[in-house]
């Protein structure tokens, strides 16, 4: 994840949180089948780094820097993109950790 914006919420249900790689073009991020809805708390397992940032208002907008920090959104500002490599191995099982997938796709690699 490298980059978080705060929308205004669509009812009481919504953060108005939006994560995403960062690298993302418009057909991809219009496509819903792209999209996966998670909790706040979830994607905070998964990358405590977005903590110092959760309460932030409406309108703003962070890139990550480093592994483990994000900064204001600044136009020309650099987004940090860890490559990271996920192998799954279903060791004769008939599937897939169902948290590893999302997890995955959380972070926008391809399985």
């Amino acid at each position: 994840m490298g980059y978080m914006v705060r929308d205004e919420a669509l009812n009481e249900n919504d953060s108005g949180w939006s994560f995403m790689a960062g690298n993302e073009d418009e057909e991809y991020i219009n496509d819903y089948r792209n999209l996966v809805l998670m909790k706040v708390g979830a994607v905070y397992q998964r990358d405590p780094a977005i903590f110092g940032h959760i309460d932030s208002p409406v309108g703003t907008s962070f890139v990550r820097v480093s592994p483990v920090a994000f900064e204001p959104d600044e136009e020309g500002k650099k987004i940090y993109m860890e490559h990271t490599i996920i192998r799954i191995r279903s060791g004769g099982q008939s599937g897939v950790d169902r948290a590893a997938l999302d997890f995955a796709r959380c972070q926008n690699i391809e399985i």
